[in-house]
């Protein structure tokens, strides 16, 4: 195989049995190894690697792993090759280290983890990646209970933490916002009952930060906005209140935006139209009031636009006509009112447009004709609005669909 193939490093499935002449170089068994399910053998005639010498360091992290394998379940995993051996750490599987010996990432995603997080992770001061998150509901999935502890803020080079799916409670230490190269951070899915630390906007590498879970609660922290790295932000699913802060129109390198099913108030921030690299704004089942900023119209880039089950008012900004590379709209289940502007017949791509449950009137308008891949639409709901007889045989067309001819 090419080196190039080590840089995968989100692979969970690797097969290249079956091909007589095809293995593995010696200097690729490590990532090989971290693979949860891998199929191929290694090159044949090769000398061994030369072992890292066992340095107060390496000795170290290796009693922080034992600590971290007996706290979290260790006899019961689904893989734990070598673990507790002598062999060197990034023997043990879903561990890397260095050409030193000192471990450099974790990688344990549905392993069937139980127990708690040990503190003694902490002291892993070289841990670039620490990855122990569930995927799958399976008893694979991984489980842990317990707080986070905040001895994982002593990790100075950690880059990722992804500790999503399990069953972690308590609150999201403050403490996290000390790891100053962060750049990804995944808490979502857990048991959390907590407020957002305003901590966490001191952050200046995160890229992508998601804390989707159902017992959060509190607001969106201002501090967010000076998260000027963040490219994806998924908050959805919580019991979080307050409005949404205008200080998120800052972050220019934002491209998702997800703050649904929660309860959010007040307006839509008319600054949120200066997020110029933003693909997806899902902003769906809160409780935000006032009209639809016309300054939406400005995402160029927008495919996503999702403002359904809230309480919006006023009319539907002809500006949105303007988000020409849309294929998801909804506005349902708000109080918009007025006619239909023509200029969302402009939105070709579209293949989902809910405006339904609405107070909007009159008839489509004939500009409708031109979303040709519409599969799903629905304008029912609203008592005044109809599909007149020029738009009839367009309508009967769609393959899902919900409203009144006139």
């Amino acid at each position: 195989l090419p080196p190039s193939f080590a840089e995968l490093t989100g692979l969970l499935n690797a097969g290249f049995s079956g091909n007589a002449g095809l293995c593995i170089p010696p200097a690729m068994e490590n990532w090989f190894q971290r693979i949860p399910w891998n199929f191929g053998t290694i090159c044949p005639n090769y000398a061994p690697l030369p072992e890292p010498p066992l340095t107060p360091e390496v000795l170290a992290d290796r009693n922080a792993l034992v600590a971290f394998y007996q706290a979290a379940g260790g006899p019961e995993w689904v893989r734990k090759d070598n673990w507790l051996s002598e062999r060197p750490l990034d023997d043990w599987y879903g561990v890397a280290a260095d050409s030193t010996g000192r471990v450099t990432g974790l990688f344990l995603t549905d392993n069937r983890l139980r127990g708690f997080l040990a503190p003694e992770l902490g002291g892993l001061s070289n841990l670039n990646e620490l990855s122990l998150d569930s995927r799958t509901s399976d008893p694979e999935g991984n489980r842990l209970t317990g707080p986070i502890p905040t001895e994982l803020s002593n990790l100075p080079y950690l880059t990722k933490l992804n500790l999503s799916g399990n069953e972690l409670t308590g609150a999201i230490p403050p403490e996290l916002g000390n790891l100053s190269y962060l750049a990804e951070l995944d808490l979502s899915g857990n048991e959390m009952a907590s407020t957002i630390p305003p901590e966490l906007g001191n952050l200046s590498y995160l890229a992508e930060l998601d804390l989707s879970m159902e017992k959060l609660t509190g607001s969106i922290p201002p501090e967010f906005g000076n998260l000027a790295k963040l490219s994806r932000l998924r908050i959805s699913y919580t019991g979080l209140t307050g409005d949404i802060p205008a200080e998120l129109g800052r972050l220019s390198n934002l491209t998702e935006l997800e703050l649904i099913y929660n309860r959010l108030t007040g307006p839509i921030p008319p600054e949120l139209g200066r997020l110029s690299q933003l693909t997806v704004l899902r902003l769906d089942d809160n409780n935000l009031t006032g009209t639809i900023p016309r300054e939406l119209g400005g995402l160029s880039r927008l495919t996503e636009l999702g403002l359904g089950s809230s309480q919006l008012t006023g009319p539907i900004p002809p500006e949105l006509g303007n988000l020409t590379g849309l294929t998801f709209l909804s506005l349902f289940g708000n109080n918009l009112e007025g006619a239909v502007p023509p200029e969302l017949g402009n939105l070709s791509e579209l293949d989902y447009l809910e405006i339904g449950y609405n107070q909007l009137t009159g008839e489509l308008p004939q500009s409708f004709k031109n979303l040709s891949y519409l599969v799903y639409f629905s304008f029912g709901g609203n008592a005044d609005l109809c599909a007149p007889a020029a738009l009839h045989s367009w309508f009967e067309s769609i393959t899902l669909r919900r409203g009144s001819k006139c």
